[in-house]
C-alpha cells in the first residue's frame, strides 16, 4: 500500500499547500518515502525525500513550489515495490508531467510508454488499459488534465474530488475532506476519469468483477474514509459487534490494541454490554509496526510503542479485541505485558480471518514462514502467543460487515 494525492486548479492558485495537506491525509498509508511535483506553465518542481510529509515540507521548501497543479505520493516500503523514485516526471514535446501509482502493474510496462498512451488517442488508451494486469490506482497530471485510472478489478481505491475551480483525486476520501472539497465518487473498477479546463468525463474500459483489497476495510484506510461508499468506521464497528455474535465471550471489561483494535473493541463492547475501558496507552510518535521492513525494527518499536495502563486491568479477565494478526509481534507483547500488568486472563478476539498466504500484489504479506497463522491451528497460535482463548472473525461475517461486496481476500484463504 501506497498513497496517492493529484490536484488539478484552474485558477491561479499554488497547489503545494494543498498537496500538503492532501499527504497528511493518506499519510497512515505510506512513512518510508515521500514525493512532490508541480507544474507552472511549462515547469517542473519536484522533490522526493525519506521519512514523514512534515519532515519534508519545510516552509522554505514549500516556497519554492509554485503552480496550480500537482501531484503528491507517499511510500510504503513494499519488499517488491517500484525502485523508481514517485512521482515520475517527464516533460515531452515541451509538456511537463507527472504520474504516481499506488499498487502495482504486473505487466511489462514503462513508465513512460504509460505517458505516451495518456498523452495519445482516447479509445487507443482505453484499449490498452484493458490489458494491464496488477492491482493499482494511478494518477497523471500535465497542464491540459488530470487522468485517474483504477485497476480493472478495483483492489486499489481512488476516489474523485471537486469544488468549482478544479478536482482532486485520492486513495482517500479523508484527504479530500482535509482540503475542503467535495466528493464527486468513486472510481469504479476498470474506469477512467479525465478532468481538465472544460469539464469532466469517465471512461469505462473493463467490466471485470470488483475485487476491492478486504485490508483496506479492517486495517489499511482510515477510519474517517468512505470506500465504495461504505464506512469504514461503521464497518470496523460492525466486526466487533459480530465478533462477539459469533463467540460469544464473557469478561470483566474489553479493551482494543491500540489503535487498529479500538473501534471493532467499542462494538464488541456494545454487543456484549461488557465495559469497555482503555487499557493500554500508545506512543503517539511511533508509526505503525505492521509497516516496518524488518523483524528487529518491528520488535524494538513495539517496545516503546505501547503500555498498560495497570489500574485498568489489574485482576480483570479482559477481552482483548485487533483487528488482524500477521506475524504476531505485537499480539503476543501485547498479552504478555497485560498480563505483567496483573490481568488474570486474556481472551484474544480477532476482526478478521486468520492471515495464511503471502501477497504480493495487493499489501506487503510476508513469507508463509513468517505467518504466525500459517500451518498451525487456533490452538496452536493462541499457545504460540499465550492469549486464554482466541477467536477470529469468520470471513463471511468480515464480509458482511463490509458491505457484502466483491473483494480481494487471497491471503486469509
Amino acid at each position: 500500500m501506497s498513497g496517492v494525492f493529484g490536484f488539478f486548479n484552474n485558477e491561479d492558485i499554488d497547489a503545494i499547500k494543498y498537496l500538503q495537506y492532501g499527504l497528511y491525509g493518506v499519510q497512515h498509508r505510506g512513512q518510508a518515502e515521500v514525493g512532490i511535483a508541480t507544474i507552472e506553465n511549462e515547469r517542473l518542481n519536484y522533490l522526493v525525500g525519506e521519512g514523514l510529509v512534515s519532515e519534508n515540507f519545510s516552509d522554505k521548501v514549500l516556497r519554492k513550489f509554485n503552480g496550480n497543479k500537482g501531484l503528491g505520493y507517499v511510500k510504503y516500503a513494499f519488499r517488491f515495490e517500484e525502485e523508481n523514485p514517485l512521482p515520475f516526471v517527464s516533460k515531452k514535446n515541451g509538456i511537463p508531467c507527472s504520474m504516481a501509482m499506488d499498487g502495482k502493474i504486473t505487466s511489462q510496462i514503462s513508465y513512460e510508454e504509460l505517458r505516451s498512451r495518456i498523452q495519445g488517442n482516447k479509445k487507443e488508451l482505453l484499449e490498452y488499459l484493458v490489458n494491464l494486469e496488477g492491482a493499482f490506482s494511478l494518477i497523471y497530471l500535465d497542464n491540459e488534465k488530470i487522468v485517474a485510472i483504477r485497476d480493472k478489478n478495483g483492489i486499489k481505491p481512488l476516489t474523485i474530488g471537486y469544488d468549482e475551480s478544479g478536482y482532486v483525486a485520492s486513495s482517500e476520501t479523508c484527504a479530500i475532506d482535509s482540503i475542503d472539497f467535495k466528493i464527486l465518487r468513486d472510481l469504479e473498477p476498470g474506469e477512467i476519469f479525465i478532468g481538465t479546463s472544460e469539464g469532466y468525463e469517465f471512461k469505462k474500459y473493463s467490466n471485470e468483477l470488483s475485487k476491492l483489497c478486504l485490508f483496506e476495510m479492517v486495517y489499511i484506510a482510515r477510519p474517517d474514509s468512505y470506500i465504495g461508499e461504505v464506512s469504514v468506521y461503521n464497518s470496523r464497528y460492525r466486526m466487533g459487534e459480530e465478533l462477539y455474535r459469533e463467540k460469544e465471550t464473557m469478561a470483566d471489561i474489553v479493551i482494543g490494541a491500540p489503535d487498529s483494535g479500538i473501534i471493532a473493541a467499542l462494538g464488541y463492547s456494545n454487543a456484549s454490554k461488557i465495559p469497555y475501558m482503555e487499557g493500554i496507552v500508545k506512543n503517539r510518535y511511533i508509526g505503525r509496526t505492521f509497516i516496518e521492513t524488518t523483524q528487529d525494527s518491528r520488535e524494538k518499536h513495539v517496545k516503546i510503542k505501547l503500555n498498560p495502563i495497570v489500574e485498568n486491568v489489574k485482576g480483570k479477565e479482559i477481552i482483548l479485541v485487533d483487528d488482524s494478526i500477521v506475524r504476531g509481534t505485537t499480539t503476543k507483547r501485547l498479552i504478555k505485558m497485560l498480563k505483567e500488568a496483573g490481568a488474570k486472563k486474556v481472551h484474544l478476539r480477532i476482526a478478521s480471518p486468520p492471515v495464511v498466504n503471502k501477497d504480493d500484489l495487493s499489501i506487503d504479506i510476508p513469507n508463509v514462514e513468517n505467518l504466525i497463522s500459517n500451518g498451525r491451528t487456533v490452538e496452536e497460535v493462541s499457545e504460540k502467543i499465550k492469549s486464554d482463548s482466541l477467536y477470529y472473525l469468520s470471513l463471511d461475517g468480515l464480509k458482511k460487515c463490509c458491505g457484502n461486496k466483491g473483494y480481494y481476500d487471497n491471503y486469509f484463504i
